[in-house]
């Protein structure tokens, strides 16, 4: 019984492990208006934040909010809030 306990313990110190080693990337799109600033910052946050990167598109609100609602980014950045219709489709 001890031996099977130490096991998942051992299991499960490695799997954080390979949590905590894991890069994670986040991905987002939309306005290209403040694409500079976030730039700037996402540098930032990567450089204090080992193994985080964050992927921004700059190719418009509208497809920034498109690429949301079909789940292809991680997040989106707009000029204009999204429409009572857009966000009822968001899970």
């Amino acid at each position: 019984m001890f031996i099977r306990g130490a096991a998942l313990a051992a299991a499960g110190v490695l799997f954080a492990v390979q949590i905590a080693s894991a890069e994670v990337r986040i991905t987002g799109s939309g306005a290209s208006f403040p694409a500079p600033i976030y730039t700037t910052w996402f540098k930032e946050f990567s450089r204090a934040n080992k193994g985080v990167q964050v992927n921004y598109q700059a190719k418009g609100s509208g497809a920034g909010v498109r690429d949301f609602l079909n789940h292809t980014v991680d997040f989106a950045a707009s000029d204009a809030a999204m429409t009572d219709k857009e966000i009822a489709q968001v899970p």
